[in-house]
């Protein structure tokens, strides 16, 4: 029967709350560089240009601008500069760009499996790996990051399935990563050694020789 290892939708959802994120972030720089940008900039002038004359001249008067169009009469500060604005644009460029790669992420990992019979390897995006076509699997990362390389061969093309326990089900991707050692030679699995025994099964057979010398005593 084939097993499974599918995508954990926490994943799926970390990816899509960073694109929303970058979203908002994007929205937030256009409008200070088309709304919040220009306001300000015409209060500052108007401001700066009434501050030469007298004080309390210049003062009445803009409160009375102030007051007509609705803006507050404290100080709005320097006026923006066209450096402003271009800062605010480039990084609603960059955010928005971020947005679209996140949330394409979050939209093609959505549903993604990878599975295996007796056969193969088969992925939800149309991989097919024979076991019998693997010739090495990298296990660098897999102890720190829980990421394993399985590499093969197709068609003359050296092409890899990417088995990352963060991304996709502990249990699927530990029950998969087992299947490919169990077909592979010691030498062809590099960057760390074969994985152990489930602990079930030691604990099994921890058990079954404990009753075996248990009953060797006896015998005795």
């Amino acid at each position: 029967m084939p097993q499974r290892a599918i995508i954990r939708g926490s994943y799926v959802a970390r990816l899509a709350l960073v694109g929303t994120a970058c979203v908002g972030f994007t929205m937030w720089c256009l409008f200070d560089g088309l709304v919040a940008y220009p306001q300000q900039r015409e209060r500052a002038l108007i401001y700066q240009d009434l501050k030469t004359g007298d004080k309390a001249e210049w003062r009445q008067e803009w409160n009375d601008i102030a007051e007509e169009k609705g803006w507050s009469n404290i100080n709005p500060g320097e006026p923006k500069k066209e450096a402003d604005f271009t800062v605010q644009f480039i990084m609603a460029t960059a955010a928005g760009s971020l947005a679209l790669v996140f949330l394409t992420l979050a939209l093609m990992n959505r549903g993604r499996w990878i599975e295996f019979d007796d056969t193969e390897i088969s992925t939800s995006w149309g991989y097919r790996c024979p076991f019998d076509s693997i010739f090495e699997l990298d296990k660098k990362k897999w102890r720190t990051k829980g990421i394993a390389v399985v590499r093969y061969e197709q068609d003359g093309r050296k092409r890899r399935i990417v088995l990352d326990d963060c991304k996709y089900d502990i249990e699927g991707t530990e029950l998969l990563l087992r299947e490919v050692e169990s077909r592979l030679r010691d030498d062809q699995i590099v960057g760390g050694p074969p994985e152990p025994p489930p602990a079930d099964e030691s604990e099994q057979g921890g058990t079954e020789q404990g009753d075996t010398e248990q009953g060797d005593t006896e015998q005795v």
